[in-house]
């Protein structure tokens, strides 16, 4: 009899329909979104190169909505003291708004040692972007939400993936439950939503 499956990194298992999660390995492959069957799109990116320094400072939530130009995230530099971070957040923003064609991107960044979102939940929204910037990455479970148990097959995204989690307002998508990571570990977070 083969060992149960154990937490891990995103790994291409055969998820309840609708809900396959694919690695991309450039910005042309997320068009893959678009598929009926993908739920989940993720791309690694590098990890910040003062990530560790990041993380040292006062943790805190910045929210505002931004366009794509990104002119806006001014006062986000004073808070995380990073060139890297804002060429990050640039730089998703960016290919956000132009996936979507969208105008106006609600931004969050937050800067915390607790889990943000802590039990396994799905999206409302039409798409949103979840990036751990530094620190442990997003967990996520396929199957219905309401099956997801502690026996359930818990995948984890990468430090620094960028991830698309399509949500329920996206017609005829089986959203993935997803959550913060459990502990007390810091972390960076980005996310993006369409308004």
């Amino acid at each position: 009899m083969a060992p149960p499956p154990k937490k891990g990194t995103p790994q291409n298992r055969k998820p309840q329909r609708g809900q396959e999660v694919v690695q991309v390995f450039e910005p042309a492959e997320l068009v893959r979104l678009y598929d009926e069957s993908v739920a989940l799109a993720w791309w690694q990116r590098d990890a910040l190169p003062d990530a560790s320094q990041v993380l040292a400072r006062e943790p805190f939530t910045w929210t505002a909505e931004v366009t794509p130009s990104g002119e806006e995230l001014a006062p986000l530099e004073p808070l995380v003291a990073s060139a890297a971070v804002l060429e990050r957040v640039k730089e998703l923003l960016e290919l956000h708004a132009a996936l979507f064609e969208a105008e106006l991107i609600g931004v969050r960044v937050a800067l915390t040692q607790k889990p943000l979102c802590p039990s396994l939940h799905l999206n409302k929204q039409h798409c949103r972007l979840i990036s751990t910037l530094a620190g442990p990455g997003t967990q996520w479970v396929t199957g219905p939400l309401y099956a997801a148990h502690d026996k359930a097959v818990v995948e984890q995204l990468p430090s620094g993936a960028a991830a698309w989690f399509k949500g329920l307002a996206w017609p005829g998508v089986q959203p993935i439950p997803h959550r913060s990571p459990p502990g007390e570990a810091r972390r960076l977070v980005l996310s993006l939503d369409l308004l």
